[in-house]
């Protein structure tokens, strides 16, 4: 990535064994998140041009290429770009390494900006905003998904570890219909929007297969909470929350609609 990146703390993990892990898991991952793809796919015309932001290992971009005339990918993350270019597709995306707030994208270049809840963790939410809506064309559209809240995953380790939070205020930066709504129109949105919608997030293929996974993703929240916690104490726990439910937990999501 030869360009300036300012995300430079997200660059580094998402370069590192974070992103390795990810492009490694894929399947998992997308499972978790999955639930949500049609949000965004669902208003992508044909005839339009695409640009995803944070597009990881490009299952959305994937979605927004079968109807649109062009989608492009963009990610601070090589691991998962190699992934999503390993992936394919018909038509096959683009994919550019680059960090969203920094590159200089074609001005007018999209009708479309969509993320997955790509754009968390920036380092200055209205800068990267402002840019991604100098490369819309006059009119153009964005839609992103941005968390609302931890869902059934956070009152589920809240039950098992009272007092446990995520590790940083990034998934949640934009949880807040005002907060979101606040920083589109300082970017020089207009006609900004949030719409709340659900879906829900696969995290194994059974309740001990989930069980796993979903604490391996929130162990280091989990014992910076309780520094004595173990897995021995703990799998069980949560084994025991989803043995009622399957693998599957409820999530919420704001649908973020803005226009250039």
């Amino acid at each position: 990535m030869s360009e300036e990146v300012v995300n430079t703390a997200q660059a580094q993990v998402w370069n590192g064994p974070a992103g390795q892990r990810w492009a490694e898991r894929d399947e998992r991952f997308d499972a978790v998140r999955g639930g949500f793809d049609r949000a965004v796919p669902d208003l992508v015309r044909p005839g339009d041009r695409v640009l995803d932001v944070g597009c990881g290992t490009g299952s959305p971009t994937r979605g927004a290429a079968r109807v649109s005339t062009a989608a492009t990918g963009v990610d601070l993350s090589e691991p998962m770009l190699a992934k999503a270019r390993a992936l394919g597709g018909d038509p096959t995306p683009a994919y550019l390494p680059a960090d969203a707030q920094a590159h200089r994208f074609s001005p007018g270049g999209f009708d479309l900006v969509v993320s997955r809840s790509g754009v968390l963790f920036l380092a200055d939410p209205v800068a990267t905003f402002a840019n991604l809506r100098a490369a819309l064309r006059p009119e153009g559209r964005l839609a992103v998904l941005v968390p609302h809240g931890l869902g059934e995953v956070g009152d589920l380790l809240t039950r098992v570890v009272p007092g446990w939070e995520p590790l940083s205020a990034g998934p949640l930066s934009l949880s807040e219909p005002d907060v979101a709504r606040r920083v589109l129109a300082d970017a020089g949105f207009a006609d900004v929007a949030a719409e709340e919608v659900h879906a829900w997030q696969v995290w194994g293929g059974d309740p001990d297969d989930a069980a796993e996974f979903l604490l391996s993703l929130a162990w280091q929240a989990i014992t910076r909470a309780r520094p004595d916690a173990t897995g021995a104490e703990l799998l069980p726990l949560v084994r025991a929350e989803l043995a009622g439910r399957g693998s599957r937990l409820r999530a919420s999501a704001l649908l973020l609609t803005a226009v250039a």
